[in-house]
């Protein structure tokens, strides 16, 4: 996966969590003795943002042998493609 979707898919999940976490800001309570109180005080305990990008930016995963190859071969397919389509 390139960086820009990877950066794309986590700002898309930063914005589910939001909608969750107001959603569950509304009506999400736990007991704590004889009261309730929020299961998340703060939108931080629910999804860090920041480690999210933090964890992307240290992934090495993009850079493997295994992800050249599969991306050298959806290149070959991809030009293949393209080529039977210029003929029909």
């Amino acid at each position: 996966m390139n960086k820009a979707l990877a950066y794309k898919q986590v700002d898309r999940q930063n914005e589910l969590h939001t909608l969750a976490f107001l959603t569950n800001a509304a009506g999400g309570m736990k007991m704590s003795g004889n009261r309730q109180i929020p299961v998340y005080r703060t939108y931080k305990e629910f999804y860090d943002y920041q480690k999210e990008l933090d964890k992307l930016e240290s992934d090495k995963s993009m850079n493997t042998k295994k992800y050249k190859k599969l991306t050298e071969l959806a290149h070959k397919f991809y030009k293949k493609r393209r080529e039977v389509k210029k003929d029909e």
